[in-house]
């Protein structure tokens, strides 16, 4: 068993909340595929982009 330095922090998030904090929010965006439905406009900017389904990919 090897144990590394850790040099950062790692924050585990519960994907499955939905709230009315930017972070419930920044979950729902995650998970959203709709650019029109999402929160922020930097995910929604991307989303085309990164969202694409696999399906188009093959």
């Amino acid at each position: 068993m090897e144990i590394r330095e850790q040099k950062g922090n790692i924050l585990y998030v519960n994907g499955e909340y939905r709230g009315d904090s930017a972070l419930g929010k920044l979950m729902h965006d995650f998970k959203c595929i709709n650019a029109d439905d999402m929160n922020f406009e930097l995910m929604a900017n991307r989303t085309p982009t990164l969202a694409t389904p696999v399906t188009t990919l093959v």
